[in-house]
């Protein structure tokens, strides 16, 4: 008759691969290492184990019970692991796996770095009995390699699970934020929405003003601290101008080492700076701007794949310092818009309707679409948010080339030609092509003509490009004593075919053009296409006793 085997006294065959990654398939990460450390210390006969994790912040459990000056070389260990990871040094050279190895009274430590190929993502140290030290290494040996592969999976879905529930966040409140009044308020909520993503100390947004020569804060969220940086004003150096002027995002986990480190810009931010990320933004006006997020939880600091979310999001605060931007623009034009011929504030309305609204309706429409996607279909959702900041991004470039020709400030610096030049320059080049010729006799141009005849030009280039289809227009600008005329030449359909915002066909489409030129004795003269000319607008606007 067989000897039984008492099965309560067995030893473990082996690893108990299928338990624990049923713990962390169906536990939170951290809820799930607690349970993964009782079953390595159950495999390996440990009197107390403890399972460290770096690369996502300061992750550590623990399980049995630890003799006296035991714990505290365990945390020296993990503390200098999470120097290391700190510093950079993640990968393991090839070779044996080191094992470190102290010993007490009556007890001896083990420990082995946990790694996923080559990068260390955690420290595995076990407790054992004096004299089962060989033999606790060898079963640390055994488990260290696919333990820290199955860890570093589980920490990565656990990551992205949070970082697609934060970009839902975002995006359920994007509307909102681009809606609201206090444009302070607004960037105050998308850091702090970020802040907390990534357990981070704070963070703020910066615009270069390069007449005053500074880093100009637009909106800060940095709890604790007693200084409110909005408004302040930043010496336009170190890694924050670095990557406003370059358009380069600076992953930096040591910023006082960096070289491009300045004392008096990041120094002065929070009392001690370990880690920040830099993204470059749009700021109003075409400004070049800075979003950063400083002081990540856990030693290990920011990864790029953190860089790419905050990089998402800085499209998002452009949006909403574009809107703030618009919003008090079209404040200070609504004086002056009853003041507009009717035909000109219709052909207004057309173009924002047809444009920048519907793009913005699609924007809206999308959102909701992702927001179904992060539920259902998460990995989906990466197409869909690319195409709504392509569709934001020509909305907003739309309403800004909208306001340009309502408002052209630059006439009274820039003159005719420099503004007309500055306002070609924001037309979408991958659609339309406008060549300027202001090589000939121009001379001071009196500035109600300047601004007739900008409009003028503004809205004949609008006509082309929406209503002609047209990929190349040519803008001719000449002036003598008499009248200074504009010529616009265009590869688009014969104005016969163009219909407009209004319905219009043909002449009635530049109406508005000629109600506006008016006022000045200007004049109106349109030209159908003929041999070696496509066609043609001319503008001629009486300057009365020349002043060269």
């Amino acid at each position: 008759m067989k000897q039984g085997t008492n099965s309560a006294h067995a030893k473990p065959s082996g690893p108990p691969v299928a338990e624990i990654v049923a713990h962390l398939v169906t536990k939170d990460f951290r809820a799930a290492l607690g349970a993964v450390a009782q079953q390595v210390a159950a495999y390996t006969e440990a009197r107390a184990v403890s399972l460290a994790c770096v690369g996502e912040g300061e992750t550590r459990a623990r399980a049995g019970t630890w003799p006296d000056g035991a714990a505290p070389k365990v945390d020296s260990w993990e503390r200098a692991l999470a120097e290391q990871t700190k510093r950079g040094a993640t990968t393991l050279p090839q070779g044996p796996l080191p094992v470190s190895m102290a010993r007490g009274a009556d007890w001896a430590l083990c420990a082995a770095p946990l790694v996923a190929g080559q990068q260390v993502v955690g420290l595995l140290s076990l407790c054992v009995a004096s004299g089962d030290e060989v033999r606790a290494a060898q079963r640390l040996r055994d488990m260290a390699p696919w333990l820290g592969g199955v860890l570093h999976l589980a920490q990565a879905r656990e990551t992205a699970h949070l970082q697609v529930a934060a970009l839902g966040t975002l995006l359920r409140q994007a509307q909102a934020w681009t809606a609201e009044p206090d444009t302070r308020a607004a960037l105050r909520a998308a850091l702090q929405v970020l802040a907390t993503l990534f357990g981070a100390q704070g963070g703020l947004i910066a615009a270069l003003d390069d007449e005053a020569g500074v880093l100009r804060c637009l909106g800060a969220y940095i709890p604790n601290e007693a200084l409110d940086w909005t408004g302040a004003r930043l010496r336009p150096a170190g890694i924050l101008h670095h990557a406003c002027v370059s358009g380069e995002t600076v992953v930096c986990n040591e910023p006082d080492r960096d070289p491009r480190y300045a004392p008096d810009v990041e120094g002065a931010l929070v009392a001690s700076l370990r880690s920040l990320v830099a993204v470059p933004i749009r700021a109003p006006g075409g400004q070049r701007g800075v979003l950063a997020i400083f002081n990540r939880a856990g030693a290990s600091g920011f990864r790029p794949a953190d860089a790419s979310l905050i990089a998402g999001v800085a499209t998002l605060v452009s949006a909403i310092l574009e809107t703030a931007w618009l919003r008090q623009a079209m404040d200070e034009t609504r004086e002056q818009w009853g003041a507009l011929p009717r035909s000109i504030r219709t052909e207004i309305a057309g173009t924002l309707h047809q444009g920048p609204i519907q793009v913005l309706a699609a924007v809206a429409m999308g959102l909701d679409h992702v927001e179904h996607l992060l539920a259902a279909q998460p990995d989906a959702a990466g197409e869909e948010i690319k195409s709504l900041k392509a569709l934001t991004r020509e909305a907003t470039r739309e309403a800004r080339l909208l306001l340009f020709e309502l408002r052209p400030t630059l006439l009274e610096t820039e003159g005719l030609a420099g503004t007309l030049a500055a306002y070609i320059q924001q037309l979408p080049e991958e659609s339309v092509r406008v060549h300027l010729d202001s090589s000939g006799p121009v001379g001071e141009i009196p500035l109600p003509v300047a601004e007739a005849a900008f409009h003028a030009a503004a809205q004949g280039i609008r006509h082309a490009r929406l209503h002609g289809q047209a990929t190349e227009i040519g803008l001719t600008l000449v002036a003598d004593d008499e009248a200074l005329t504009l010529t616009l030449e265009d590869n688009g359909k014969p104005h016969g075919e163009r219909r407009c915002t209004r319905g219009e066909v043909g002449v009635g489409c530049v109406a508005a053009i000629g109600e506006q030129l008016a006022p000045l004795g200007g004049t109106l003269d349109l030209r159908e296409a003929s041999a070696g000319r496509g066609p043609t607008v001319q503008i001629r606007i009486p300057l009365g006793t020349r002043r060269a």
